[in-house]
């Protein structure tokens, strides 16, 4: 039946710039979604469909390590979730999948959130963000991580927060933190970093829409497919003004940059997922970030 599902719905337009995973998954959430089927039988057949296209996508080489990790953990994400399948078991069985493919901090911290939030799991939560903490090579990695370890969703551990906080902090004092780059002049919170990246990068190198992509790929910001249906704030790391006028909680519509064929807006959508990415991506052409105190407070 699952088969079928997917049939029908492969010949839909809604599908085709999406996946056949992605088509999985979604179908999947609808037939288990107490708001939608609820139905839990025909939800797990559809899920295994997704799992096996996953784990095709990696034999065949037709999809990197990286996607292949965001893949298997997004499904156990579903698999999880009570308003959808609610199967811990079977979840946990699909998250492995995940660890066994991530390398990076991003991958760790990213699993130490769905093991602590989705899978109600501290011990696993703990041991990826152990995995994390090895592979933190900036100070921001360590200020996410920590953030990470406070919140009681994901472990709340506020004694190892306090440990990969500074430790000549001031007793009672918070710095508040924000972002250099080399060549610009000032200090830029989260959401105006990329802004600020773009905004230099475009002022000294002509280039044109798809020159652009090519640096600073949709997928770095969030889920691609996501960002094809334009979902929540999912939006790549830019995109032209015409097609992002209407999400102004996403862009910096107030702040546009005009390249050779086009006027472009930046995300506003960052925090600790996908930064990392973003100052990867800025540091491989020539920027370095740092993270800094901008202030502190009581």
């Amino acid at each position: 039946m699952a088969g079928e599902v997917l049939e029908i719905a492969l010949k839909n337009d809604f599908s085709k710039n999406v996946s056949e995973f992605k088509c999985y998954e979604w179908l999947g959430i609808a037939a288990s979604s107490k708001k939608q089927l609820n139905n839990k039988t025909l939800g797990l057949e559809i899920f295994k469909k997704a799992e096996n296209s996953a784990d095709q996508t990696l034999i065949d080489g037709t999809r990197t390590q990286e996607g292949s990790f965001t893949d298997f953990n997004s499904l156990a994400d579903s698999i999880a979730d009570e308003d959808f399948l609610g199967d811990k078991n079977y979840a946990k069985k699909v998250y492995q999948k995940a660890e066994n493919l991530a390398e990076s901090f991003k991958d760790f911290l990213g699993l130490g959130q769905s093991y602590g939030f989705s899978l109600g799991d501290k011990i696993l939560a703990r041991k990826a963000f152990e995995k994390a903490e090895k592979l933190a090579k900036r100070s921001s990695d360590k200020k996410w991580l920590a953030e990470s370890v406070a919140k009681k969703a994901y472990l709340g551990d506020p004694v190892w927060e306090k440990q990969l906080l500074e430790k000549k902090k001031k007793k009672n004092k918070l710095k508040i933190m924000g972002y250099q780059i080399n060549c610009i002049n000032g200090v830029f919170e989260e959401g105006k970093l990329a802004l600020a990246v773009l905004q230099d990068y475009c002022s000294k190198n002509e280039c044109t829409f798809n020159e652009l992509k090519e640096i600073f790929p949709d997928e770095v910001q969030g889920d691609k497919d996501y960002i094809k249906q334009k979902i929540g704030g999912n939006t790549g790391v830019f995109d032209t003004l015409a097609e992002a006028k209407d999400r102004e909680d996403y862009f910096a519509l107030l702040d546009p940059i005009t390249i050779k064929d086009a006027t472009i807006v930046v995300s506003t959508c960052w925090g600790e997922r996908n930064l990392p990415l973003f100052i990867e991506k800025a540091e491989a052409i020539g920027y370095t970030i740092s993270l800094v105190a901008i202030e502190e407070s009581s």
